[in-house]
């Protein structure tokens, strides 16, 4: 169920940006085919590739995830927590 409904906000935004799956895959550096298991929800995502898909989106991770906060003050979010989490990684 939550994997739908990334996918499903994912599409949302792709669609905002009048982009189609193939250029959308392209931007982010994925195959059309595993793009289109994102969006329908059928795959699921590693941290790289959900950090790379919200880079191309232009949003926040929190707004992918359905997880923004009215006060973001109190916590950091989830977009910064991926790229603490990527640059752990990368170390």
């Amino acid at each position: 169920m939550l994997y739908r409904e990334i996918g499903q906000r994912i599409r949302k935004r792709r669609l905002e940006m009048k982009l189609t799956q193939q250029q959308f895959a392209e931007r982010v550096g994925i195959s059309m085919s595993f793009y289109g298991h994102i969006e329908r929800g059928t795959r699921k995502l590693s941290v790289n590739t959900l950090y790379r898909i919200v880079q191309g989106l232009d949003c926040s991770a929190d707004e992918i995830l359905g997880t923004q906060r009215e006060n973001s003050d109190e916590k950091p979010s989830v977009t910064e927590l991926l790229k603490q989490v990527l640059r752990l990684m990368q170390e």
